[in-house]
């Protein structure tokens, strides 16, 4: 929580700094001026506090001109904490943007259906699994709709592939449009789609939102 000590100038370098001086300068308390998700930060701070020391821990933060990168930090505390701000903690960070946002990227694709740009089979049932295990804790609905598209193959036999996938496309935009945030839509392969929604309080409130649903999903393409 408190200023740095020390810098190099490859610390300056990954924050934007000309100098470890500028740097040192400009920075009051490192978790706020630097540390982007305070979850992470407190995590960080947890792992310190009961083993007095961390490897490799990943960090997101933030350089002079706003730009988020992600930082593999390793740290030790070498005097305890003194006063307000905290021990005092040696360490080494490492700049892990490229490498991070490389797996974010195979992990999207991974997860994401590749036409419709809305989750795949494989993020589904993960997901399917995590919100019945949420259900059953919590005591709260959860209602799954499954839905295909009559006719598909009529489509893609008169028209096309190409017009087959535009379907596809629209339809998952619909039945988007027509769940909440906290629900999911998924695509299960082919015309088939898959809708979760949690937090149901009734049957009657399944039946609304599968008769929107399919209104917006028959209306002409």
């Amino acid at each position: 929580h408190g200023p740095f000590s020390r810098a190099n100038p490859a610390l300056a370098s990954i924050f934007g700094h000309t100098s470890p001086d500028e740097l040192m300068q400009s920075v009051d308390s490192i978790s706020q001026s630097l540390c982007s998700d305070k979850a992470l930060c407190d995590d960080f701070e947890l792992k310190l506090k009961q083993d007095g020391e961390v490897s490799n821990f990943e960090l997101q933060a933030h350089r002079t001109d706003g730009r988020r990168i992600w930082l593999s930090v390793s740290g030790r505390v070498v005097e305890p904490a003194m006063d307000s701000r905290g021990p005092l903690i040696e360490g080494l960070v490492d700049d892990v943007t490229d490498a991070k946002l490389a797996t974010m990227q195979l992990e999207h694709q991974a997860t994401i259906d590749e036409l419709t740009r809305i989750p795949n089979r494989y993020l589904f049932l993960e997901r399917l699994e995590q919100l019945v295990s949420q259900a059953e804790r919590g005591g709260f609905g959860l209602s799954l709709l499954y839905l295909d598209l009559d006719h598909f193959k009529e489509i893609n036999d008169a028209h096309g592939h190409h017009i087959g996938d535009l379907v596809l496309r629209q339809a998952a935009e619909r039945i988007s449009a027509r769940i909440r945030h906290s629900d999911l839509v998924a695509r299960l392969g082919g015309d088939e789609f898959t809708i979760l929604l949690q937090n149901v309080n009734s049957d009657e409130d399944v039946r609304r939102v599968a008769l929107e649903i399919i209104g917006s999903v028959g209306k002409p393409y």
